[in-house]
Order: structure tokens, then C-alpha cells, then sequence
């Protein structure tokens, strides 16, 4: 991949994947040339740097979107493509954009899925026990709303991918197409149950509103209470080469902003 050669100046993508200190190293400089206001929010439980992205639209009124990853340190492969789509400066400007591209650095680092104290914070929105989340939870409750909701994410139980979907605003659904573009990367899970919901189509969960575990609520719950949107967890194969789960996530975040244009103006609202 072009854009990982000029990051390292190698292809050796999954020696270097867990390398968090060179990925927050890198970031900030990427993040300015591509014209992004760079933004330390917190720490992590380690003492590495929590950064939040953000860069306004060229187009004036424009829907806001809020793109997340890096939550699972043993998920590298979001964190990555949107460093890659910062070193192309392929990040649309049709959009207003928070980014927050690494949430859990050290989780990264130890390759493990929970932070350095243990914790799984994409469980820890409600009880926010870790530094990483309570510093999370402040951006959030900052903003004044948010359209879309983009959460990158990565499961070693399935050999494809599959997608979330939450929907609190009535907007126009457009999984379809970010179906498609992750089937053409690593293919859909075709399954009756994936994990642990009925999907209503090869590859797609549409989830309630609602937590799965009472208090273990997820990045993507937390939001939607707060916030009438349209939220997407794409969830791509951790047996699959990094190089095919990086292109899948690049692959998603265009075309889901490529949808905000639809057909009765930035994301229009359903009429069903």
C-alpha cells in the first residue's frame, strides 16, 4: 500500500502495526497537512497522549461526522487506515469531521483488547472508570450534534466482515452500499447468528437503542442516547491479512460519506 511505504517506509505492515508510540508520533504532523486541527484531550491510563481530530467543512452548512477507532488495542487495522487516508489527504471536505483516531494507545501497544488497567472500554461508557473513557465522554457531551457515527472495529471469531447499524434520527439507511464495499474487500459473514444478534440481511445487525449488557455500554449506545444519528460499526476479520481489513475500513468511510450527498440533499431523512 502506497500510503503505509511513505508512513515506514516499508510494507512490513503487521511487524509494525502495534507500534502505538511511532503511530502518535506521526499523527499530528499527518493530521496538520491534511489541514486537520490536532487536539490532546487526555491521557491514557499509560500516559500516552489522547488526540481528537477535527476540520471543518469547505462547503459551508454541512453534516457532522464523528469517526472513531482504536477503542480494542488488538484491532489495528482502523487506526491505521485513517492514518493512511491522513497521509493521502483522501478525507473528504464535503464533511465536518471529528476523528478520534487512537483511544486505546496502550491497549495498542500490549496488543491487547482492554487498556492497561484491564478494561474493556468499549464496555465502560456508563461506569467510565478509565482515564481513556471519562476523557472520551467529555468530547462527546461537547458536541453540539453529531449525523453520522463511523466506529471501526475488528472480531478474530469471523473470516469476514459484518456491520452495525443504529439508526435514532429516521435518516435514510445506506448499509447497502457499505455492504457492498466490504464484501468486495473481505467478503459478509453469512451466518443466522452473528455475534449473538439475528442479522436481517447477510453481513447486517440492526441493533436497538439499548445496551446489551446493562452497564456495559458501548461507544455507539452512549452516542445515540445523546444524540439523534446514524451510527455504523463495521466490524472487519482479524484472521484476514491487515493490508485486506486497512483497505476495507478506507473503503467504508468513503463511500458512507459519499452517501451523506443522497438524493434529497446532505443526508436526508426517510420517508418511511
Amino acid at each position: 500500500m502506497e500510503a503505509w511505504r511513505e508512513i515506514f517506509g516499508t510494507t512490513s505492515m503487521e511487524a509494525e502495526a502495534h507500534d502505538a508510540d511511532r503511530y502518535l508520533e506521526m499523527l499530528p504532523t499527518l493530521a496538520r497537512k491534511a489541514e486537520f486541527i490536532t487536539e490532546s484531550v487526555g491521557q491514557s491510563t499509560g500516559g500516552r497522549t489522547l488526540y481528537a481530530l477535527r476540520r471543518e467543512s469547505t462547503t459551508g452548512a454541512a453534516p457532522h461526522v464523528l469517526l472513531s477507532t482504536g477503542i480494542h488495542g488488538d484491532e489495528p487495522a482502523g487506526p491505521w487506515a485513517v492514518l493512511s487516508l491522513l497521509a493521502e489527504q483522501a478525507l473528504s471536505a464535503a464533511v465536518n469531521w471529528t476523528v478520534l483516531p487512537l483511544i486505546n494507545p496502550d491497549g495498542l501497544a500490549a496488543g491487547s483488547r482492554e487498556n492497561a488497567d484491564g478494561l474493556d472500554l468499549n464496555r465502560d461508557f456508563k461506569l467510565q472508570r478509565s482515564a481513556e473513557i471519562c476523557a472520551l465522554s467529555k468530547v462527546f457531551d461537547a458536541m453540539a450534534k453529531v449525523d453520522l457515527h463511523l466506529s471501526l472495529h475488528e472480531d478474530w471469531e469471523y473470516d469476514q466482515s459484518y456491520l452495525y447499524e443504529i439508526n435514532t434520527g429516521a435518516r435514510t439507511s445506506f448499509a447497502e452500499a457499505l455492504l457492498e464495499c466490504a464484501k468486495a474487500n473481505t467478503g459478509l459473514v453469512e451466518a443466522a447468528l452473528i455475534d449473538g444478534h439475528t442479522p436481517c440481511a447477510p453481513g447486517l445487525i440492526r441493533h436497538a437503542p439499548d445496551p446489551d449488557e446493562p452497564e456495559g455500554w458501548p461507544e455507539a449506545i452512549y452516542l445515540v442516547k445523546k444524540h439523534p444519528l446514524l451510527s455504523y460499526t463495521l466490524e472487519t476479520p482479524s484472521r484476514q491479512p491487515l493490508a485486506a481489513r486497512i483497505a476495507c475500513h478506507r473503503a467504508v468511510i468513503t463511500a458512507a460519506v459519499a452517501q451523506l450527498g443522497g438524493a434529497g440533499g446532505f443526508y436526508s431523512k426517510s420517508s418511511s
